[in-house]
C-alpha cells in the first residue's frame, strides 16, 4: 500500500470511524525475508536453507539483509516446500498424448478398412 493511499486520523483511536470507513479492512503489503543472511551464506547450511524445491533459486533482499526464494522460469508454486515449484509442461505432455492417440486411432481405422477390402 502506498503511503499516500492512507491518511491516519486521531479519530481512529477512540471511535469506530476507521472500521466504518474501511469496513474493518485495509490493504497491506508484507515485506519479509528469510533469515538475516545473503544467499551465498544461507546455502552453506543445507539444513536451514529455505529454497528446498528442486526448481527454485535464491534471491538476495534488495532492501536489507536476508533472502527470498523464487520458482525458476517456467515453474510456479511454493519454492519453500519440496517439489513446490511445478512446471507448466503438463499441458504440453497432455497435448502430445492426445495427438498421438488420435494418430493411432486413425491408423487403426485405415488398417481395419484395408483388412475389410482385401480379406
Amino acid at each position: 500500500m502506498e503511503t499516500s493511499a492512507f491518511n491516519f486520523s486521531t479519530t481512529y483511536v477512540d471511535s469506530t470511524v476507521f472500521s466504518d470507513t474501511y469496513k474493518g479492512m485495509v490493504p497491506t503489503v508484507l515485506d519479509w525475508t528469510v533469515e538475516w543472511k545473503k544467499c551465498e551464506e544461507a546455502k552453506e547450511n543445507r539444513t536451514s536453507y529455505a529454497c528446498v524445491s528442486s526448481n527454485s533459486y535464491c534471491v538476495d533482499a534488495t532492501n536489507g539483509r536476508g533472502y527470498r526464494c523464487k520458482c525458476s522460469d517456467g515453474y510456479k508454486g511454493n519454492p519453500y516446500i519440496t517439489d513446490g515449484c511445478e512446471g507448466g509442461s503438463i499441458g504440453v505432455v497432455t497435448l502430445v498424448t492426445i495427438v498421438t492417440c488420435a494418430y493411432l486411432i486413425q491408423e487403426r481405422k485405415k488398417l481395419h478398412s484395408i483388412k475389410q477390402k482385401y480379406f
